[in-house]
């Protein structure tokens, strides 16, 4: 035990910064107001109308408020109760990220990448809110890191994870789902004939556990924008999304772009290398 708190020391420490920064003073914390309305639709007696009444009118998947109806019908409504899973799977999903980028580009990669994670206001403020964006991050990266580690150890379960997290992603946020599809699509180009095969096969398994929302997913479609809720995009929108992720400030992309700098200059790039590695 104390070995391995000796070799992950750093780990941990940016898991702990990660737990803090998301949950240090949630007992203060309160809901804002699309939190309140995905909690207003918990309030219904039977699975049936919870779907008909929670779910198909609102435009997210069922994921979140099957989730929310449950666990509040046995832990109550207190906001921090009500936020800690989210904020949890927050945490994991540091956890997830450096797993990945270690494997991919080696532990140097994966603390940076979690260190990331960790701080950047982008990831804290979602994992502090009671809707889909947590859970849908979490599931995303375990569906990547599924793929990765099926290449790595060529094990049945690995593509499990990635049916069920993909699956689940899809189930979570429409948007998550699409992010899970880029990033299979382009990892499926550089993989083997067989890989390739398995792959698709599992993809396959992901639809069909996906298939019974299909109904829901058709009715979301045809429910449009939320023009009522949100304003419509300025010009300048992307710009003043990056600003945020990064605080501010131009410190953090001037580290970015150094290291990736550094790390093209030892990372091969060549399709024979991902395939044989």
């Amino acid at each position: 035990m104390l070995k391995w708190l000796k070799d992950n020391w750093l780990l941990l420490t940016i898991l702990l910064l990660a737990a803090w920064f998301r949950a240090g003073g949630i007992s203060n914390f309160d809901y804002h107001h699309d939190e309140l309305s995905a909690l207003l639709r918990t309030r219904f007696s039977d699975f049936d109308s919870l779907i008909a009444k929670g779910v198909a009118i609102d435009g997210h998947p069922a994921f979140t408020q099957i989730f929310l109806w449950f666990y509040t019908e046995i832990f109550g409504f207190e906001p921090w109760v009500v936020k800690l899973p989210f904020t949890i799977a927050g945490v994991l999903s540091v956890w997830l990220g450096f797993s990945i980028a270690k494997k991919l580009f080696g532990e140097s990669a994966g603390y940076v990448s979690a260190m990331l994670l960790a701080i950047l206001q982008y990831g804290i403020i979602y994992s502090q809110w009671a809707r889909p964006y947590s859970f849908g991050l979490f599931f995303v990266l375990l569906s990547f890191l599924g793929l990765v580690n099926f290449r790595k150890y060529n094990r049945a379960l690995d593509l499990l994870v990635f049916a069920l997290s993909t699956a689940l992603a899809g189930l979570t946020h429409y948007f998550a789902l699409l992010q899970v599809i880029i990033v299979t699509l382009v990892w499926w180009l550089w993989q083997s004939k067989a890989d390739k095969k398995s792959i698709l096969i599992a993809s396959c398994w992901a639809f069909l556990l996906f298939l019974p929302h299909w109904s829901i997913t058709m009715n979301h479609l045809e429910i449009g924008g939320i023009g009522e809720w949100l304003q419509k995009p300025k010009p300048d929108f992307w710009w003043q999304v990056i600003q945020f992720v990064f605080h501010y400030h131009w410190l953090i992309p001037a580290f970015l772009f150094v290291f990736v700098l550094l790390g093209f200059k030892q990372i091969p790039i060549s399709k024979e290398h991902w395939i044989n590695r």
